[in-house]
């Protein structure tokens, strides 16, 4: 059926075209071709159209479709194992992105999609889901963060008692203290207080041995014995979320009733964990300095050696990061000014210390 095709590693998918009724065949192996209906019906009917974007596939492997109305989603995996994701819409197919899921080795085999969230639901904690497997059989979650967008992911991980397996995370740490102890507040209401924590992207962490989900939408989460939260996010990868802790709810007193224990909000909510790190990569500007980076115990940040190309390449990446990190700061001096005004200011009617007011990431 499909001579006109380069057989290797041939893989095809369907899809539906909203505009002009009919289906259309993806066919992937040396790259991604789509035929027409008229194309695929007979092998005279046409080459078909190779994605553009995608012409640098080399052997591909596995390949899913994902179609919502005319905005498609395709993930494959090659014979390295690495895994691709790409996005477009059925009128341009060759004018998607490509996003680099998975480095080689680490995407033996992808699921299709798991779960997805719909179009129209007013939920901002679905996530998309994938499953993978690398080439040591070790099981990955794939979570597609709905407010950036960014792939995350989560390895699986069995417990043993013969064995232990080192973890890289990084941890938040929210203490509270006692700053004016004329508002009521005592240092002795400090262990098992509330703090009501939001972040700027949803993402899996672990609140004092508790398995939770972060997201724009504020949660209020009891500290330990310490008054501390302690936040395991589950994920090292690139994507550094800020966090706010726009409200404080004191720990009830045993001698006095809940309601005595006023919730209030807090001035300076936000903390954001990637001040400590974009000093140092803003002062990446040659592809010496970025094979000079180091990790916080003292190895190397990148294990090989670049080539010329590559280290330029990371140069560049370095830079853009640095870009968007200064430009999402901007707007979050905004946002924090609004915030200021709603809490602080006496003409604002959320100035009342009854009203809450959001920070709204």
């Amino acid at each position: 059926m499909f001579d006109q095709i380069p057989s290797k590693s041939m893989r095809s998918l369907l899809l539906l075209d909203p505009a002009k009724k009919w289906t259309v065949v993806l066919v992937g192996g040396e790259a991604i071709t789509a035929l027409t209906y008229k194309e695929y019906r007979s092998p005279q009917g046409g080459p078909g159209t190779v994605i553009d974007e995608l012409k640098k596939i080399t052997d591909l492997k596995d390949l899913h479709l994902s179609q919502t109305g005319e905005n498609l989603r395709l993930w494959y995996t090659t014979a390295a194992d690495a895994v691709y994701y790409y996005t477009t819409t059925t009128t341009a197919l060759s004018e998607g992105v490509v996003i680099p899921l998975l480095a080689k080795g680490l995407g033996g085999r992808i699921s299709s999609l798991l779960s997805s969230r719909q179009a129209d639901g007013d939920s901002r904690l679905l996530f998309s889901s994938l499953l993978s497997v690398d080439e040591h059989g070790n099981l990955s979650l794939l979570h597609q963060d709905p407010i950036s967008l960014a792939w995350q992911q989560y390895p699986f991980w069995h417990a043993s008692v013969e064995t232990v397996t080192p973890v890289t995370r990084f941890m938040v740490r929210l203490h509270a203290t006692v700053v004016n102890d004329n508002d009521g507040d005592s240092a002795e209401l400090l262990p098992g207080c509330w703090m009501r924590v939001s972040c700027s992207g949803v993402v899996r962490c672990i609140i004092n041995g508790r398995h939770t989900t972060l997201s724009p939408t504020a949660e209020w989460h009891q500290t330990d014995a310490k008054g501390v939260l302690n936040i395991l996010l589950q994920t090292d990868d690139a994507t550094i979320h800020k966090f706010a802790v726009d409200a404080y709810r004191p720990a009830q007193a045993p001698s006095k009733p809940m309601a005595t224990a006023a919730e209030r909000n807090l001035t300076d909510p936000v903390l954001d964990p990637s001040q400590k790190v974009l000093p140092k990569i803003e002062g990446v500007k040659t592809p010496d300095d970025v094979q000079n980076l180091k990790k916080p115990d003292g190895s190397p940040l990148f294990a090989k050696q670049f080539d010329p190309e590559g280290a330029k390449g990371a140069v560049t990446a370095f830079k853009q990061l640095v870009a968007s990190a200064k430009d999402l700061k901007n707007k979050d001096k905004d946002r924090l000014q609004a915030y200021h005004a709603a809490v602080v200011s006496p003409e604002s009617p959320n100035a009342s210390p009854d009203i809450l007011v959001p920070f709204g990431f």
